[in-house]
């Protein structure tokens, strides 16, 4: 996945991968780790609030028909357009 972040300067985007989900306490952590360019472990804290939040973006707009159909998609993606 491509992470962009605005405190790397012109190189912006991190090459980023799923570590783990656990639960800790009244939080999911989420946890991922950078490979390129730099290496960085990154953890969020989610909340049931946040994760509410998440759902009801995917099932908004139809964007989880969308979803469903990129589950199943073989090819790989192309790298997103600079202003995600």
């Amino acid at each position: 996945m491509w992470v962009r972040s605005t405190g790397l300067g012109k190189r912006s985007d991190l090459v980023a991968e799923f570590e783990e989900i656990k639960r800790d306490g009244d939080c999911w952590i989420l946890c991922m780790k950078t490979v390129e360019p730099v290496r960085w472990r990154i953890r969020v804290a989610m909340t049931s609030k946040d994760l509410r939040g998440f759902i009801g973006l995917a099932f908004r707009g139809g964007n989880i028909f969308r979803l469903a159909l990129d589950l199943f998609r073989t090819q790989n993606p192309a790298k997103p357009p600079e202003n995600y």
